[in-house]
C-alpha cells in the first residue's frame, strides 16, 4: 500500500534555535535547522528514513509565521499569494482590539498556538482584470 499524502509545516521562529523547526502529519516526523533549504532536506531524509525508501509520498508543504504576539498564520508554499497573504492577515490582526486577538488565544492548535490558515493557492477572481 502506498504511504498517503504527508503534511509538513515548517515555521520561521527567530525567538527559538534552531530558527527553522518542523512537524509533519500523518508521519510524526519533527525536527529543525537554521534555513528553509536545511529543513525541507532533513523533512525528506526522516521520511526516507521512516519509510525505509527512497520514493516519497506526495509532500504537501505549508509555512508558519508570527503574525502578532503568538499568533501565527499558515500559508501554503505553493501558494503565489501566499506573502502578500501573510501581511494582509498580520496587519488586520494588529489592528484588532485586544479584548478581539483574546479570541485567538483561546482557541490554540494542539501544539499550543493560535493559528490562522490562509487556505487559498491561486489569486482571487477579485485579482484578475474584469
Amino acid at each position: 500500500m502506498a504511504a498517503p499524502a504527508q503534511n509538513v509545516i515548517y515555521r520561521l521562529d527567530e525567538a527559538h534555535k534552531p530558527i527553522w523547526q518542523f512537524h509533519s502529519m500523518p508521519e510524526s516526523a519533527v525536527g529543525g535547522g537554521n534555513t528553509l533549504d536545511e529543513v525541507r532536506e532533513e523533512y525528506r531524509d526522516a521520511l526516507r528514513f521512516s519509510f525505509d525508501t527512497d520514493r516519497l509520498p506526495e509532500i504537501r508543504e505549508y509555512i508558519e509565521r508570527e503574525a502578532h504576539m503568538g499568533i501565527w498564520v499558515r500559508t501554503s508554499m505553493t501558494s503565489p499569494v501566499a506573502d502578500n497573504a501573510f501581511k494582509q492577515i498580520a496587519n488586520q490582526i494588529s489592528l484588532y482590539p485586544d479584548e478581539d486577538r483574546e479570541w485567538f488565544y483561546r482557541r490554540p492548535t494542539a501544539g499550543g498556538d493560535p493559528v490562522a490558515v490562509a487556505c487559498g493557492t491561486k489569486p482571487t477572481a477579485l485579482l484578475a482584470p474584469v
